[in-house]
């Protein structure tokens, strides 16, 4: 998710792109990417953890600083490891959702969901936008 995508500008009519981009470190990178492949009029949807959720120890207890990122702060969260998880990053909502907008797309809708218990705030954040014609 971090290179270029293999694909043509305006190859795709619609753009799923499911809770995945808290696995890397440039989110926006695949906001751009995914406004390029997509067609004028085209539906981009994409899901993500709600960053305030990284904040949280285990007790529910905010206690670590967004955004989290365990490439350079390998002492937060203790994610810097790679194990059965995976290696998470953090990100704000200003580059999960005005990244979004920043790409060029236009937000049609917003829905939250709670997962595992959650009880502070919701865990998902889910994003359905359009590719409208800016010229």
């Amino acid at each position: 998710m971090s290179k270029v995508f293999p694909f043509e500008d305006d190859s795709f009519d619609i753009i799923f792109n499911p809770v995945s981009v808290c696995y890397i470190d440039d989110v926006e990178h695949v906001w751009k990417e995914s406004f390029r492949m997509l067609k004028h009029g085209g539906i981009f949807m994409s899901g993500f953890g709600n960053p305030f959720q990284m904040a949280l120890d285990e007790n529910n207890k905010v206690t670590y600083t967004l955004p989290i990122n365990p490439i350079k702060n390998t002492q937060e969260k203790g994610l810097n490891t790679l194990d059965e998880d995976g290696c998470y990053f953090s990100h704000s909502l200003n580059t999960l959702i005005g990244g979004q907008v920043r790409a060029g797309f236009c937000l049609t809708d917003l829905y939250e969901d709670c997962h595992f218990g959650a009880t502070i705030a919701p865990t998902y954040i889910a994003i359905r936008a359009i590719k409208i014609r800016t010229e």
